[in-house]
């Protein structure tokens, strides 16, 4: 784990919870990796937004606590006409996007994904 969340820990935290990131999620579960290796993790319904990419508390019996604070966010517009926004990954250090070159090719879309990038980049600063 990063330092800067290390530094979002306190010791009693560290004593009493585990530390994991998420790498995949699913609609009503989060598959994450720890140290002690790849769990399966339920998340209450009231619980706040989570993402692939977000480092995670949970206690021995594998009970979501919180979300450390994002380095930062690739987030997107939400489908329809609400002005909310979709996330899409956090926490990220770079990035690869890998296009076909066959007849969906479509440089504006490549252009949009560098957009969203940079403003993630940005809001990370």
């Amino acid at each position: 784990m990063e330092t800067l969340f290390q530094q979002q820990l306190s010791l009693a935290e560290l004593d009493c919870f585990k530390v994991a990131r998420i790498i995949e999620q699913h609609r009503n579960k989060l598959v994450l990796l720890s140290e002690q290796g790849q769990l399966n993790l339920v998340v209450p319904a009231n619980s706040e937004q989570v993402c692939v990419g977000d480092w995670v508390l949970f206690d021995q019996t594998e009970k979501f606590i919180r979300v450390l604070h994002r380095m930062s966010t690739f987030q997107r517009k939400a489908r329809g006409s609400k002005i909310t926004t979709q996330l899409i990954a956090t926490n990220i250090d770079s990035l690869m996007i890998v296009c076909s070159l066959n007849n969906d090719f479509n440089l504006n879309r490549i252009e949009r994904y560098l957009a969203i990038f940079s403003d993630c980049q940005r809001s990370a600063s």
